[in-house]
């Protein structure tokens, strides 16, 4: 009997004597369900907002101090269903923004809005929230003010796509020098792997492809401005995706140890 399987097998034996004779240990076994690996995840603990992009701007904080800002326009947020636990093994709230004509939508989606007793939205997105937190009333309308001036916030979105790029765009390579006998090579990224060993490109390797189209998170962006009768929050620094794109905006998972003054 190889050493591996010996190893295997005393394991296994020392387990059941653990089991039958200790039975009423009250250390409890690791659970490994998906339902505990929810419980273990860092979410927030109240939904966030779904907005558009409107662009950039300037904004200037109490001491004069110049900063980049982002204008983010929440129209009209409203809950239009839930996820639970139970039912889809996770938790999250659906909010439908914006607004679209009767005509252009499917009927499907025509009876999920009827359903949740909400106006035909133009987009809808799922924001993940912890499964100990309290699930908001489908058809609820949500507003801004939930965000404070001063707090930090995560923003994701789709970033801008751009299509199939070179490896000098795409990962900042600087390509090979332009003359001593360089010949229609100047922006190839050069050899990719050994013939030998170990014999073939490796996963992960950086080359040409297609760049962009892809979630990104900001974390911890400052919330410069709250205006609730516009449905807008201003924060500082830049957001990802186009203008006119739909982000997320939830509270920050690790907000820094020592906030900034406005």
């Amino acid at each position: 009997m190889s050493r591996k399987l010996s190893t295997t097998l005393s394991a296994r034996l020392i387990f059941r004597r653990w089991q039958s004779t200790d039975a009423s240990n009250s250390l409890p076994l690791l659970k490994h369900t998906p339902e505990a690996s929810v419980f273990r995840k860092n979410l927030p603990k109240r939904p966030g907002l779904a907005a558009y992009k409107q662009g950039m701007t300037t904004f200037f904080k109490s001491d004069g101090t110049r900063v980049p800002a982002t204008v983010l326009f929440a129209d009209r947020p409203q809950v239009t269903d839930v996820r639970t636990l139970e039912k889809h093994g996770y938790t999250a709230v659906q909010v439908g923004i914006g607004s679209k004509k009767v005509r252009n939508v499917t009927k499907p989606e025509l009876g999920h809005f009827i359903k949740a007793g909400v106006p035909v939205k133009r987009d809808v997105v799922e924001l993940r929230i912890s499964p100990r937190a309290e699930l908001p009333q489908v058809g609820a309308d949500l507003s801004v003010s939930i965000f404070k001036v001063g707090s930090y916030v995560d923003v994701k979105a789709i970033c801008k796509g751009k299509g199939f790029a070179g490896p000098m765009k795409r990962h900042g390579f600087s390509g090979s020098p332009a003359s001593h006998g360089v010949s229609l090579t100047h922006r190839s990224h050069g050899s990719i792997g050994q013939s030998t060993t170990p014999g073939r490109v490796l996963p992960g390797k950086r080359m040409a492809g297609h760049m962009g189209g892809h979630n990104v998170t900001v974390t911890n962006l400052q919330v410069l401005q709250v205006l609730p009768e516009h449905d807008i929050v201003v924060v500082q620094g830049h957001v990802p995706g186009p203008k006119k794109g739909v982000v997320r905006i939830r509270d920050s998972i690790r907000p820094p140890k020592h906030p900034k003054e406005l």
